[in-house]
């Protein structure tokens, strides 16, 4: 292609561009809201730990089970502690 020709082009479709960028951001930030809200909910749920995630709460024991022992999570040092 011809320098010109890409000029040409991108001149010609530089709204749709725009509006494809626009969107962009805000598919981004809806999304940073949704899962903001997400973790909130995790956070609820699992207790005032640092992290919330999806993993604790997929292998969170029932109350009634004495067998399964305590999820563990990580801490922000890096060390392992017993979650809840």
């Amino acid at each position: 292609m011809a320098p010109v020709e890409i000029v040409s082009f991108y001149t010609d479709t530089s709204g749709w561009i725009i509006a494809g960028g626009s969107l962009r951001l805000l598919a981004i930030a809806l999304f940073v809201f949704f899962v903001s809200g997400l973790r909130a909910i995790l956070r609820e749920y699992e207790g005032d730990d640092l992290f919330a995630t999806a993993h604790s709460v997929a292998t969170r024991p029932e109350p009634e089970d004495d067998r399964v022992s305590t999820p563990r999570v990580a801490s922000v040092a890096g060390l392992m502690a017993p979650a809840g």
